[in-house]
């Protein structure tokens, strides 16, 4: 499954065709626009998540440090960098 996203300093969007997005609360308005971009591939990710068990899946996003993030392992860094608790589900 192929999921695109994509954030602003205003909200964020994503979907297999564009068919989902956002705006961020007042404090997530705050948060450096690289860790805006990883939220918004998690709410992208948290949207379909049943459609996406047991499936390989490829996001696309014009951040290069959230594909940095993604395609290196949770323990180099990660869960530091991001704010406590933005990937909990």
């Amino acid at each position: 499954m192929i999921i695109h996203t994509d954030a602003s300093l205003c909200g964020w969007g994503g979907g297999k065709i564009g068919e989902l997005g956002g705006r961020w609360n007042g404090s997530e308005c705050e948060y450096h626009i690289n860790v805006l971009e990883l939220l918004a591939i998690f709410h992208a990710l948290k949207a379909f998540q049943e459609q996406l068990q047991t499936k390989h899946v490829k996001i696309f996003s014009d951040n290069t440090t959230a594909v940095s993030y993604i395609n290196t392992p949770l323990s180099e860094g990660l869960n530091a960098s991001l704010p406590p608790g933005s990937f909990s589900v």
